[in-house]
């Protein structure tokens, strides 16, 4: 379980890193 919970929360600050880059692409845009 400890290794789905890392790799689960990697893959959401993943995600979360993915989202501010979009953000920050529509702002330059």
């Amino acid at each position: 379980m400890d290794t789905y919970h890392k790799n689960r929360r990697e893959t959401k600050n993943s995600c979360q890193n993915c989202n501010k880059y979009f953000t920050v692409d529509e702002q330059i845009y």
